[in-house]
Order: C-alpha cells, then sequence, then structure tokens
C-alpha cells in the first residue's frame, strides 16, 4: 500500500471557498478530488506526448499522411 504525503496547494480565497462548498454540497473528499483530477491530466498530458512522439515518428516513416495525424491529433486537442 502506498504512503500518503502531505502537499499544500494555494487557491485565492474566492475560490477556495468555492471548492470547499462544491466538495461539501456533493459529499467529496477534497483532497481525493484533487488527486482523482491531477491523475486524470497527468495521464492525459502522457497520451498528448505519445501522440506527439507518433506524430514526429510519421514525419520520417508514415504509415498515415501527415494531414490524418494533423486530424487525428486536433480531435483529441493537442495542437501541433
Amino acid at each position: 500500500m502506498n504512503k500518503n504525503v502531505l502537499m499544500g496547494i494555494r487557491f485565492d480565497e474566492p475560490f477556495a471557498k468555492k471548492f470547499r462548498n462544491f466538495c461539501k454540497s456533493h459529499h467529496l473528499l477534497m483532497s481525493s478530488f484533487v488527486e482523482e483530477i491531477i491523475k486524470n491530466k497527468i495521464a492525459e498530458m502522457q497520451e498528448d506526448d505519445e501522440d506527439i512522439a507518433t506524430y514526429e515518428a510519421n514525419l520520417t516513416e508514415p504509415t498515415i499522411s501527415h494531414e490524418e495525424m494533423k486530424k487525428i491529433l486536433k480531435k483529441r486537442g493537442v495542437n501541433v
């Protein structure tokens, strides 16, 4: 089992209040909510990195056209 580590984060006061109220009204633990969002964002960014690597590899050894790959990346929200 992984050990929990305390990490601090600062929010501006209006957002902190809004976030606290949101979590309370939706019966969410703030730490679990933030952890899940960060995990998802990291996974998304890693996928983007892999897509860009694939895109760059296809520039030298294309298996699909350059324009086709650009369309795929654009659908995923990756700007190349």
